[in-house]
């Protein structure tokens, strides 16, 4: 028997969703200044909304205020926001090379936002070898699924290191044969090459 989920009533909605609607069409046909005082107005009305912060976010983007959106962005993330998009922007704005706790949270929480995006997950992987969550690291390797030839490199060194961190030789030898096959640049190359070293050195 098939089912059908029901129709929202305007009854249902927020009251507030129908004139960020509204804002949010202002913004897209360009009328900023209209749409930055109707956002801010709704802000100051439901101050525990995320997604008014996070649509005044999206506009202050566009007008190339890339802090003020990521302070905003940040406000939503308090407020428990699940829009993809905003964790997007913090964890590829705020967390290269910063694998704090916050940015493991952020990343983790996008992927979950967007379990179909597997640059957030090669991106999840590495932080987690940063970390030094290594068995984390192979969890999230374990869901990306089928790579392109231009994702192997990168992936199955991370793979890889993962692997090697853990004590896994066998299985780090494997990521970085299948790793080699793709490898084109000579930063792939070379990065795939001193990870092999590094485990064929005698351990102390």
């Amino acid at each position: 028997q098939l089912t059908f989920d029901a129709p929202v009533t305007l009854a249902e909605l927020k009251e507030w969703e129908t004139p960020l609607l509204l804002a949010d069409v202002m913004a897209n046909v360009r009328k900023f200044d209209d749409a930055e005082k109707e956002y801010v107005r709704l802000g100051a009305l439901y101050p525990d909304a995320p997604d008014i912060d996070d649509s005044r976010a999206q506009l202050l983007m566009r007008k190339g205020e890339r802090e003020s959106a990521g302070l905003l962005l940040r406000s939503a993330v308090a407020m428990g926001s699940n829009n993809p998009n905003t964790y997007k922007f913090l964890v590829y704005n705020d967390c290269r090379g910063t694998a704090s706790p916050e940015c493991l949270e952020l990343a983790r929480k996008a992927v979950d936002l967007s379990p179909d995006d597997k640059q957030l997950k090669f991106f999840n992987i590495s932080l987690l070898n940063q970390a030094g969550q290594f068995i984390q690291a192979i969890v999230m390797a374990n869901k990306v699924g089928k790579v392109t030839s231009e994702e192997a490199p990168v992936f199955f060194y991370q793979a890889a290191y993962a692997q090697y961190r853990l004590g896994k030789m066998d299985d780090a030898k494997k990521s970085i044969a299948m790793g080699r096959l793709h490898a084109v640049s000579p930063v792939d190359v070379g990065r795939l090459e001193q990870l092999s070293e590094a485990i064929d050195r005698p351990q102390m």
